[in-house]
This record gives structure tokens, C-alpha cells and sequence, in this order.
């Protein structure tokens, strides 16, 4: 995986977050020794000492900042930073199967899709017993292949719920030239879903992966990682992005969203064209929501699922 980096943002709000960094950090040292990890710490002072002692490798920079902890500007200036062709974003709390992460490298160099979600949305929630026992072992041949809800272990220390976020991999140019996530969402909220509609639209599909689940590991939260006054605010600008036309969100990007260097810029129009050939030639949009019928039918079952498309009508 020496074309890999891991980018990880960070705010320590509670000790629990400290040690969850630490047991995502062995999981990727364990599965992916050669890739680059980036620790994205933000806030007014450095809080993650412990962290960088126990993996000297892993580069840390640190942003001050004593107002809201802002996810999307950490997560884009490690996409400047990085030194790799793939990015894998990865919050500081989650698991998974490291074949998702295998089998999304994959997909990312035959240019079979250009952002891959690694999981199927089925969001396990442990903590307790469950937690700890997770965090020792890493044994995600046992909670990582969850493909429906009604196969998701049990227990007072495991939750299940429909997610989208906490992971996506993608090639760092398609995250350059397309305002990576948005810096105009701060805090809690929408950022992970705002990202996958606003490239679904820009015509950079998504891509999930029907044979993982996400593991999360609880933890005490603070005002940043709860419903707060930002949570409405993020939620207009999904709007907002949610309503515009492609050409409409490439403006967007092209003037509100802007970060990539010069030399991507330049190369944008024609990056842009190109993708739409190929959305054209190997059917991609069609591709994609087959994906998102297949994966809602294949977690909930046949029943559910035409519940979900009968409230939706």
C-alpha cells in the first residue's frame, strides 16, 4: 500500500477519543504498514502526545484553533499534504474489515469507480465489554462482515444503525478538483453526506461495498461530536448543494469550495470532460444506482426495503 495515505482528524474532547486513535492506529499498522498516516489535530493546544509516542511514523499536524473543531479543513489540508495518489479518510473511532480497504485500492487503480464508501452502511455501535474485547483482538473476520441488520450480533454492548459515513477512499486529484469536503460545514453534522451527494452530482459516483460493515467505538462526546447550533446550518448548505445542477455545483466548487493547487486547476476542465466520457461509455451512473438499490435491498431484506420505498412515495 505505498500508494496509500490515511488521513485521520482529530479533536481530543475526552480521553476515549485518545484511545480510540490508538486502536485504529494499531489496526492500520497491523493491515497497512506501508501507507502514509496522517494525524490532522486541531484545537488551541496539542492534546495528542500520547498518540505520536506510541507511533513515532505517523505525522501529526496541528492546526490551532480555539473555536469549533472544523473536520473538512483538517481533512482537506492532509488531502494537500499527503504525499500518496490515494487517500483513505478515516475518522478516529471506526473499524473495518481490512479487505474493504484492500478491495477499494483496488477498484481506485483499475478505474473501476473514483470514490469508494467500504461498507454497506450497516453501522455497528460497541462499547462496554464489546468495546474492549474489539479493541484487543481487532478481529474483524468476526464484526466486520455483517451484511444485513438482522445477522449484526447482539447484546446490551452493540447497536446497530444506517450510516454512510466515518470512511471513504478516493484519488487524491478527484478530491482536489472537486473542493474535497466542505469547508463551509463546521463542527457536527452532514459533512459525510454532503461529500457523497456533492460527487454523485458532480458525476464522481460512488461506489459502496455490499460485503463490510462499519465498526464504531463508542465514546463520551463533546460539543463537537453532538447536535449543536452548527447541526442546522450544515444541514442549509446540503440543502443548498443538494438543489443545484451540475453546472450550477461546479461553479460552486470552482469559486466557494477552491483549494487545489494551481497546476489541478488548470486541469480541471479536462479531467471534468473526460469523466464524462467515461460516465458515458461504461454506463457509471447506471452502475452506481444499482449499487444503492442492491446494497439497501441486500441490508434490510426484501421486506424492509419496500417499506423504505413506500415511505419514500
Amino acid at each position: 500500500m505505498n500508494d496509500l495515505t490515511f488521513i485521520i482528524p482529530i479533536r481530543v474532547d475526552t480521553e476515549d477519543r485518545v484511545d480510540n486513535c490508538l486502536t485504529v492506529l494499531r489496526f492500520l499498522q497491523q493491515h497497512f504498514p506501508d501507507a502514509e498516516t496522517l494525524l490532522m489535530e486541531q484545537d488551541a493546544e496539542i492534546k495528542t502526545q500520547r498518540i505520536v509516542a506510541s507511533f513515532p511514523a505517523v505525522r501529526r499536524n496541528f492546526e490551532h484553533n480555539t473555536s469549533r473543531f472544523s473536520k473538512s479543513r483538517a481533512v482537506n489540508t492532509g488531502i494537500e499534504l499527503a504525499t500518496r495518489s490515494l487517500i483513505c479518510m478515516c475518522d478516529t473511532d471506526i473499524l473495518l474489515h481490512p479487505d474493504a480497504i484492500r478491495k477499494a485500492c483496488s477498484i481506485l487503480r483499475k478505474k473501476m469507480g473514483r470514490v469508494v464508501i467500504p461498507h454497506n452502511r450497516i453501522f455497528v455501535d460497541v462499547s462496554g465489554v464489546k468495546k474492549a474485547q474489539i479493541a484487543d483482538t481487532l478481529d474483524m473476520d468476526r464484526y466486520g462482515r455483517v451484511r444485513r441488520f438482522a445477522d449484526a450480533p447482539g447484546g446490551e454492548d452493540v447497536a446497530t444503525r444506517d450510516c454512510n459515513g466515518g470512511i471513504f477512499l478516493a484519488e487524491k486529484e478527484v478530491l482536489l478538483i472537486n473542493g474535497g469536503l466542505n469547508q463551509k460545514m463546521i463542527s457536527y453534522g452532514w459533512e459525510d453526506t454532503e461529500f457523497i451527494r456533492r460527487l454523485d452530482k458532480l458525476g464522481y459516483y460512488t461506489l459502496m461495498l455490499a460485503d463490510f460493515n462499519l465498526v464504531h467505538l463508542d465514546h463520551r462526546r463533546g460539543t463537537d461530536s453532538k447536535i449543536n447550533e452548527m447541526f442546522d446550518v450544515n444541514r442549509a448548505e446540503f440543502d443548498k448543494v443538494n438543489a443545484m445542477t451540475r453546472q450550477q455545483l461546479q461553479s460552486y466548487v470552482d469559486t466557494d469550495l477552491e483549494f487545489a493547487p494551481e497546476q489541478h486547476r488548470v486541469r480541471r476542465t479536462a479531467l471534468r470532460r473526460r469523466q464524462a466520457l467515461v460516465n458515458l461509455l461504461a454506463l457509471q451512473r447506471l452502475t452506481h444506482l444499482i449499487n444503492k438499490v442492491m446494497i439497501t435491498l441486500q441490508i434490510n431484506g426484501m421486506s424492509a426495503f419496500l417499506r423504505r420505498l413506500s415511505n419514500a412515495s
